[in-house]
């Protein structure tokens, strides 16, 4: 049971670093649509401004469908599990209010991410000198709801800026677990609540 909370939480939770390529259109002054992807996930989304005031102030909604399609290397880190599928969706709903000028720009506000995780894992139970005497499938279906803040800032010019943000969101995961080894099977329940901190960097450039 200790193994198969352990794997869950590293594969629906993870400590990783990814990066993605964003591209961004605007349909008119107000709506806007973007895709994204990286190396572990890919996703589209939208953004309609709800508020412009002069000179800058701006107030958006936007909302974010992902596929997350690269589990959490885990078998990096140990020996006694392994990840053999791995599917997630993230559903994002964020709140924007920010502040733009030609050389700075400021945005912060609530986000709501609901995701829902299925991975089939294995786990040696058993060790055999070098080797794994005796193997459990695990298999972990769940659901995950992040309460979120983010702040960013970006410096640059009219057409180019770099970027800094911060994502602090109270997390809960609830799994399913359900473990077979030879004859034997086990149900469980994975049950958590965290903090989990999103930093990020990066490049703008406006064409």
């Amino acid at each position: 049971e200790q193994i198969a909370t352990a794997a869950t939480a590293a594969v629906v939770q993870p400590p990783s670093a990814d990066g993605e390529l964003a591209l961004a259109y605007g349909l008119s002054e107000r709506f806007e649509l973007d895709a994204r992807v990286g190396s572990t996930s890919a996703g589209l989304g939208l953004r309609v401004q709800l508020l412009r005031v002069r000179p800058g102030i701006y107030a958006a909604v936007g909302a974010m469908a992902s596929l997350s399609f690269n589990e959490f290397p885990v078998e990096r880190f140990t020996d006694r599990a392994r990840v053999e599928s791995f599917r997630r969706q993230d559903f994002a709903f964020p709140l924007t209010l920010g502040y733009s000028r030609r050389r700075i720009h400021l945005w912060g506000g609530p986000k709501v991410v609901l995701a829902g995780v299925r991975s089939n894992m294995a786990a040696c139970m058993t060790r055999r000198g070098s080797g794994c005497a005796g193997e459990a499938e695990l298999r972990a279906s769940g659901f995950a709801t992040y309460v979120a803040g983010q702040f960013g800032l970006a410096v640059g010019s009219n057409r180019f800026w770099v970027a800094a943000e911060l994502t602090v969101a109270r997390a809960r995961i609830r799994a399913d677990l359900d473990v077979e080894m030879g004859g034997s099977s086990m149900q469980g329940n994975f049950d958590r609540r965290g903090m989990v901190l999103t930093p990020a960097i990066g490049l703008i450039l406006w064409l």
